[in-house]
């Protein structure tokens, strides 16, 4: 069986609906592919579960490994299975049930089923049921509840990204505080340092200057004495 065109997410997957009296299969549809499980092995398992269990109970879900959670609804005359994913909500897939069980009732059930063989029914019901299976597959248009959890859990999603974008901001305004600290030490240290080695370099000049005064003195004393010396114009002379 080919896949019919606008096939959606996989949330609903199969479809099928079983004359109750000879648990003959008279309508069945692959609404989605399931991976590792082809039309004739979900019929099958669907088959298995409705002949052991359709006896005690008129409503049922059971998980399956291989194609998800197979639900089923019956009436007097059929039995009306669905396998959806194992996420979607159980409250969802009895209303889809019910729809399908309407329209099966309105428009074949009466006048095809009693004559219908083996899929002979898929044909006729295609079109309404590929139908019903993208609206309901579509959880948001169907489910309110699931819609609003949705938004919720996007606005969580939201408020964690802007909380940790807070913390983020935190951190990197504590390491600012840090590195300013830092600095403010840093320049005190300089400021110090600066000062001891103004003062160091104020009393090195200070001896320079002293030294270098020294010198001058003595070279001039020294001049002076060589002067008178040597011209004798220091030497007072005798009348």
């Amino acid at each position: 069986q080919k896949m019919p065109k606008g096939a959606g997410t996989g949330n609903i997957r199969f479809v099928g609906i079983v004359r109750l009296h000879d648990k003959c299969m008279v309508a069945s549809l692959l609404h989605s592919p399931i991976k590792g499980a082809n039309l004739t092995k979900v019929r099958a398992i669907v088959m298995k579960l409705v002949s052991s269990r359709v006896g005690e109970y008129q409503r049922l879900s059971a998980v399956d490994k291989d194609c998800g959670t197979v639900h089923y609804d019956c009436d007097r005359e059929c039995c009306y299975i669905v396998v959806t994913s194992s996420e979607y909500p159980q409250r969802v897939v009895f209303r889809f049930l019910d729809e399908v069980k309407d329209s099966f009732s309105d428009e074949h059930k009466a006048v095809q089923l009693p004559q219908a063989s083996e899929n002979s029914l898929s044909k006729a019901v295609r079109n309404w049921l590929s139908t019903l299976c993208e609206q309901f597959d579509d959880l948001e248009s169907k489910d309110k509840v699931h819609k609003v959890q949705k938004q919720v859990d996007e606005v969580a999603v939201i408020m964690q990204q802007n909380v940790e974008n807070m913390t983020a901001q935190l951190a990197n305004v504590e390491i600012l505080g840090e590195k300013c600290e830092n600095m403010a030490g840093q320049a005190q240290l300089f400021k110090a340092q600066s000062t001891a080695l103004k003062r160091k370099m104020w009393c090195y000049n200070a001896k320079l200057w002293i030294i270098l005064g020294i010198i001058i003195v003595l070279l001039t004393g020294g001049a002076v004495t060589f002067g008178c010396l040597y011209f004798g114009g220091c030497i007072p002379k005798d009348d």
